[in-house]
């Protein structure tokens, strides 16, 4: 196990694309959008027009669900953060901890916050407004005013141009989810480590605690059972 994944295990992250690699997602579009515009769909054209619209209601069914599972995720942390705030109290000013325990749950507080926080971030991200491409009213009407009757082919193309310029930003939005997913993760278990820390150290100290009580008890009757000095019992 290497440094880098160490690294995202604790701390994900999402590298950015370089200039080259924009470059050639971009000249991939380009090539993809050529083939569909000179690839001859007149053959089983009914066909190949029921499988464009599929495709694009795949395409159209895979970003609501990003949005929905973002939503549902901002929920979950709105209903979280009060949670883990009530715990600063008990993280910051609880002088029973010993000084060990204190540092970390601290650690694994600000861990976790800082964990909730990206979420919400990667989250918000996921609902941005974008752009998207669809067949509209111009396109129809560029289509039925050619006058052929290449109807169905010219919207079998236009239905596959669009699932395909719609790709790289409706796999934004899942990549932002899986994130958003990802960093929930690890807050949740920061905050399953931090209540089990937590209610160990209370534990501990009220074992501690109950010891001292005993053993003081057992001192003060000891105390009281003995004689006075030069006091003799008659």
């Amino acid at each position: 196990m290497n440094l880098d994944e160490v690294r995202d295990f604790f701390w994900p992250i999402l590298e950015k694309l370089t200039y080259e690699e924009i470059r050639e997602d971009q000249e991939n579009l380009d090539k993809d959008i050529s083939n569909i515009k000179n690839t001859n769909w007149s053959e089983n054209c009914e066909l190949a027009l029921d499988e464009a619209k599929k495709l694009n209601e795949l395409e159209n069914q895979r970003r609501g669900s990003a949005d929905s599972k973002a939503a549902i995720y901002l929920t979950a942390i709105t209903a979280l953060a009060p949670v883990l705030v009530s715990l600063i109290p008990g993280v910051i000013s609880n002088d029973k901890n010993n000084i060990i325990v204190d540092i970390s749950s601290f650690i694994i507080f600000v861990y976790a916050l800082i964990n909730m926080l990206r979420a919400a971030l990667w989250a918000f991200d996921t609902l941005k407004v974008s752009a998207s491409n669809r067949v509209d009213i111009d396109d129809l009407i560029n289509t039925w005013a050619a006058g052929n009757d290449k109807h169905k082919e010219k919207l079998t193309i236009e239905n596959l141009c669009s699932v395909r310029k719609n790709r790289d930003g409706v796999n934004r939005k899942v990549t932002c989810i899986k994130m958003t997913h990802e960093l929930l993760l690890r807050t949740f278990f920061a905050f399953v480590l931090l209540l089990f820390v937590q209610t160990f150290s209370s534990l501990v100290s009220t074992a501690s605690v109950g010891n001292h009580t005993s053993s003081t008890t057992m001192d003060n009757i000891d105390n009281r059972c003995q004689l006075p000095i030069k006091i003799y019992r008659l």
